[in-house]
């Protein structure tokens, strides 16, 4: 499943989603480059993957596909609780204005 290129490395179970990673201290190392660098030389190397390595290109996307089924999934769950929190907001509001009159 994962590209051959990469089956030597050892990554943790959720190391392409955002909200399962550990949060790190900064440590600036002497040596290493700036975000804008890196921004450069991922791009530059992205823009190359369809010739260079298709294999890791299609893995990448189906990462990609399934943080975004997750992402939707949530969201539509997140969107359904609002709306009952919402509508048990405007009930609550109503006994007490019942009771006020």
């Amino acid at each position: 499943n994962i590209p051959s290129r990469y089956a030597h490395l050892h990554l943790d179970k959720h190391w392409y989603s955002v909200g399962q990673k550990q949060t790190l201290e900064h440590r600036k190392t002497k040596g290493s480059c700036g975000i804008i660098e890196l921004k450069v030389i991922v791009s530059a190397r992205w823009k190359l993957i369809d010739m260079t390595d298709l294999h890791v290109k299609m893995y990448c996307q189906k990462l990609a596909d399934l943080e975004l089924d997750r992402y939707e999934k949530d969201m539509e769950e997140y969107k359904k609780l609002l709306k009952k929190a919402d509508l048990e907001a405007m009930m609550e509001q109503d006994r007490k204005t019942m009771y006020v009159e």
